[in-house]
């Protein structure tokens, strides 16, 4: 180094020393003015592993640093081929840091909500208030992240959010599996929701010691190919939208499903390719319980379906439905503790063949209190037998039936005249009428 009388200055133009583990420190040390306090430090580090971070991180920054316990917390391995650390003092306190890192094999856990990023790539740079790390590559579930970005933006910030962007390339149901990582929810989406995707990915997540599933916001925009489920066939096309505000727990989804070929039977829904549809719900995530409400289905720009409905993924049934449909509308709920359900159903036209598949249970439930109204121009059985003019009601408790009845016709003949009268005292109600030619 050299000493220069005139300026007072004092700089050591070049040093190294192998530290632990093949650790190698290099850099200069500039000292503007030997009577003032200002000094400037500038490193580089190679071979540098997590584990050796903590040992390594400069004593004179605060032990409380934020950078610091950002890097330790959530960044649970990597290394450093190549850094450069600029750091300026006065007073013995650091006024100013510009660090830059070259990493590779990084593992990335950054909530227990999100799944963890692994072999990860790219470039960090840090400074006293900020991080930005470009991430060229790195691996989520069974997809691959492209030319990301983790960004915090300023670390004195209260709850200073993480921003996450960037692009997503592999399983669509990787995806939704952000909807809750650690729920049965996202344990079984593969089964309905599947392919390949193209993905982009906007997320915020607050910085602080305990974070909820509402804190964060997320939104990606995504296209989906190839899907392997009996409704949508595998030349289809997906284009999705998925977005969640601060502050709620409701995921906002519109699908556009106009390059898709559907054909699900339990609602009638069959559509060729390049037919304007849309889907769109919101969902939220309650244990085993998926929430659907606000749904809606646009075919040719005509409300073909609206509704709401909860789905149990432990019992893999729909309960507590509610839908509107051009030939009915159907509500449907149950309450198991109370071993209770209430069915109302009224229309123009119903297909058991297909209903079937939507009110099966596989908990083989036996329900105490029914509450039944059907009210239907045509009713098509199992056997494809047609019925007409059905008029069924049906409000029993136990072994007691009140103000029930059930009628139909096929053709003009009436082939169902069933009558309940119920006994009270004996608990017990009997049932009266004729049935013939259903075949």
């Amino acid at each position: 180094g050299k000493y220069t009388l005139q300026t007072k200055s004092f700089n050591i133009e070049d040093f190294s020393l192998k530290l632990i583990d093949d650790t190698l420190l290099k850099g200069n040390i500039n000292i503007p003015n030997i009577f003032k306090s200002k000094l400037e430090v500038n490193l580089s580090l190679n071979n540098l592993t997590r584990e050796n971070t903590h040992k390594l991180w400069p004593i004179i920054i605060p032990k409380d640093d934020r950078i610091k316990r950002w890097v330790l917390k959530h960044i649970k391995s990597f290394n450093i081929d190549n850094s450069n650390i600029l750091m300026k003092f006065n007073d013995n306190h650091l006024t100013d840091i510009a660090a830059k890192f070259d990493f590779r094999d990084a593992t990335i856990l950054y909530d227990r909500y999100f799944p963890t990023i692994y072999d990860a790539s790219g470039v960090a740079y840090f400074d006293k208030e900020s991080m930005k790390i470009d991430v060229e590559k790195a691996n989520v579930l069974n997809s691959k992240i492209k030319n990301s970005k983790i960004i915090i933006a300023d670390f004195k910030q209260k709850n200073t959010p993480l921003q996450i962007k960037g692009q997503i390339i592999g399983r669509a149901e990787d995806l939704l599996k952000h909807v809750s990582y650690q729920s049965d929810f996202a344990k079984n989406i593969g089964n309905y929701i599947n392919g390949y995707s193209n993905s982009y990915i906007d997320l915020f997540i607050p910085i602080k010691a305990k974070i909820e599933l509402s804190n964060i916001y997320l939104q990606i925009y995504s296209t989906i190919k190839n899907i392997n489920n009996n409704y949508v066939s595998k030349n289809s096309n997906l284009k999705v939208k998925l977005s969640k505000k601060i502050n709620d727990d409701t995921f906002i989804s519109s699908i556009n499903l106009t390059e898709s070929d559907i054909n699900f039977k339990p609602l009638s829904i069959f559509k060729k390719k390049n037919i304007n549809s849309y889907l769109s719900f919101n969902l939220q995530s309650n244990s085993n319980l998926l929430e659907f409400t606000d749904l809606k289905f646009i075919l040719n720009k005509d409300k073909f379906l609206t509704g709401s409905f909860i789905f149990n993924l432990k019992q893999k049934n729909l309960q507590d439905i509610k839908l509107t449909h051009p030939d009915f509308a159907l509500s449907y709920s149950s309450d198991h503790a109370e071993l209770s359900q209430k069915l109302t159903l009224k229309g123009k036209k119903l297909d058991l063949n297909k209903l079937q598949s939507i009110l099966k249970s596989n908990n083989n439930r036996k329900y105490q209190n029914n509450d039944i109204e059907i009210i239907l121009d045509k009713l098509i059985l199992a056997n494809n037998i047609e019925l007409n003019d059905v008029d069924v009601n049906l409000n029993c408790s136990q072994s007691l039936c009140i103000n029930s009845f059930i009628e139909m016709k096929k053709g003009d003949k009436e082939i169902v005249n069933i009558d309940f009268k119920p006994y009270p005292i004996k608990k017990i109600t009997k049932i009266t009428g004729k049935i013939s030619d259903i075949s």
